[in-house]
C-alpha cells in the first residue's frame, strides 16, 4: 500500500519550498528595479535640465544649445553616483551567489577573485618572438648611439609560484614572460627579472599578496618605492651610477597613508561591495628639491611646464582631495595620468641622462629615480606616435635606455608597448 500511494498525489498538486537563494534573488530584483527607476528618473532630469536652459537663453541656436549642454552636464555628473550604485548592486549579487568570476564584454577584462580575496585579470598565451626581434633592432640603435639598453621585468599580481585563481582557471602571463626573457638572454640583451627578486625576499602567499592593491592590478606605492631602491642600487653596481644615500633612506620621505580612499580599476568593474576598498599611501621626499617637469603630446608639442619642488612638479596634490571619499585613480598623483612623453630635469643633480620606456607600473619609480639623475625621460608608447622609438633615440646623447613593463603588458591589447619601430628594417 505504501508503494501504491507514493507519487499518486492529485494532478497539479506541488509543494513549493522557499529557499534562502530564492529570497536573495527576490530582494535583489526589488533593489534592481528601484535602482533602474532612479536611473530613468535621472535621465528625465537630464532632459529637463537641457530644455530649461535652452529655452531660457535669449541668444542664437548655438548659444541656446551650449547653455543647455552646460546645464545637462551638471546633472549627468550627479548621475555618476547612481551608475556606481548599480555596479555595486551587481557586485553584491555576485557575492550572494558566491561567484569568483565576473564577466565583461571582452574576455581579457573578466575579473577574477583569487583565493586570497584579491581581484585580478588573467591572460592567455601570447607569442614573444616578434618582441625579441623588436628588442634586437632597439639594441642595435642603442649600440650605435653609445647608450646601454636594459629591460626590467616587473611582476604580475598572479604569483608565478602560487596560482590562487579560481579552480580550473590558468593564467599564462608569467609563462609569456619566461619565453620573452629566454629570447632576450639568447640574444645577449640585458634584463632584470624583478619577479625573482620578490620571490627570493617574500616567497609566496600573503607576504607576496600584500605587495599589491586588493582592488587594482598595480602594486602599492610602498612596493614601488622598494623597487626603486633596488633598481637604483642595481644601476649603481652594474652601470656605475652614483647617488646620494639620503635619496634611498625611507626616513627622508613622507609616507602618507589614507585609509579606505582608493577603488582600483578592477573594483570599478565589479563594484566595491564585491571587491572592497583599498588604503592608499602617497610617498614623496621631505628634503629640498628643484625640478623642471615638461609634458609633451603625441605630436611632440609641449603641453605643460611645471617648475619647483617634487610636489610642485611631478607630484599632483589635487589627487589627494576628498580623502574621505573612495575614488579611483589615486595613483595619478604621479604624472597626473599616463602622458605620452615627459622630460624631467633635476636641478640638484649634475649627471645622468636616461630614457625610461614603460607602463603605469613605473610612474612612481620614474618619479623617485629622478632624484638621482639630472635628466630622465618618461615615454608611454601607447600614446607616443610622433616617431619610432628607434628613431627617437638617435642623437639624443642618452647614457641609457630602460624598457620596463609589468608582466601583464605582454598581450594583444597592449602590444603597442613593444612596437619600437613601425616597420622592420
Amino acid at each position: 500500500m505504501k508503494n501504491a500511494r507514493r507519487g499518486n498525489k492529485p494532478q497539479g498538486e506541488k509543494k513549493f519550498h522557499v529557499t534562502g537563494r530564492m529570497i536573495t534573488a527576490v530582494i535583489f530584483v526589488i533593489a534592481l528595479y528601484a535602482m533602474l527607476f532612479r536611473m530613468i528618473k535621472t535621465n528625465q532630469d537630464i532632459t529637463d535640465a537641457f530644455k530649461e536652459s535652452y529655452t531660457a537663453n535669449k541668444g542664437n541656436v548655438l548659444d541656446k544649445t551650449a547653455a543647455g549642454i552646460t546645464s545637462a552636464e551638471s546633472t549627468i555628473n550627479k548621475s555618476i553616483v547612481g551608475r556606481s550604485a548599480l555596479i555595486d548592486l551587481h557586485g553584491l549579487l555576485q557575492v550572494m551567489l558566491g561567484r569568483k568570476e565576473v564577466e565583461e564584454r571582452r574576455v581579457h577584462y573578466y575579473v577574477y577573485k583569487m583565493d586570497n580575496g584579491q581581484l585580478t585579470y588573467a591572460y592567455s598565451t601570447y607569442g614573444t618572438n616578434w618582441i625579441v626581434n623588436q628588442f634586437k633592432g632597439l639594441k642595435a640603435e642603442c649600440d650605435a648611439q653609445g647608450a646601454k639598453l636594459l629591460y626590467v621585468q616587473w611582476p604580475f599580481k598572479v604569483d608565478k609560484y602560487n596560482n590562487l585563481l579560481p579552480h580550473g582557471k590558468e593564467d599564462f602571463t608569467n609563462k609569456n614572460v619566461d619565453r620573452l626573457l629566454a629570447g632576450l638572454e639568447k640574444n645577449k640583451i640585458a634584463a632584470l627579472d624583478y619577479r625573482e627578486v620578490l620571490h627570493e625576499k617574500y616567497g609566496s602567499g600573503e607576504p607576496y599578496a600584500s605587495l599589491f592593491f586588493d582592488t587594482d592590478h598595480h602594486w602599492r606605492t610602498e612596493t614601488a618605492f622598494e623597487a626603486y631602491v633596488y633598481l637604483l642600487n642595481y644601476l649603481s653596481e652594474n652601470y656605475g651610477y652614483e647617488y646620494d644615500p639620503k635619496i634611498v633612506d625611507k626616513n627622508n620621505f613622507v609616507f602618507e597613508t589614507v585609509e579606505d580612499c582608493f577603488i582600483g580599476s578592477l573594483a570599478n568593474r565589479t563594484g566595491k561591495l564585491y571587491g572592497g576598498i583599498d588604503d592608499f599611501t602617497y610617498v614623496y621626499p621631505s628634503f629640498e628639491t628643484d625640478y623642471v617637469w615638461e609634458k609633451y603630446g603625441k605630436g611632440m608639442s609641449k603641453l605643460l611646464t611645471r617648475k619647483g619642488s617634487f610636489n610642485e612638479t611631478l607630484f599632483f596634490e589635487t589627487v589627494k582631495e576628498e580623502p574621505d571619499i573612495a575614488k579611483p585613480y589615486r595613483d595619478n598623483c604621479y604624472f597626473n595620468g599616463n602622458p605620452a612623453l615627459v622630460h624631467i630635469t633635476n636641478n640638484k643633480v649634475e649627471k645622468g641622462k636616461i630614457l625610461f620606456v614603460c607602463d603605469s607600473f613605473s610612474k612612481p619609480i620614474v618619479s623617485f629615480l629622478s632624484l638621482a639623475l639630472n635628466h630622465i625621460e618618461f615615454m608611454d608608447l601607447r600614446d607616443f606616435s610622433q616617431t619610432d622609438l628607434v628613431d627617437y633615440i638617435k642623437d639624443r646623447d642618452l647614457e641609457m635606455v630602460i624598457v620596463a613593463y609589468s608582466a601583464s603588458a605582454i598581450k594583444p591589447s597592449t602590444a603597442g608597448f613593444f612596437q619600437f619601430r613601425t616597420i622592420e628594417k
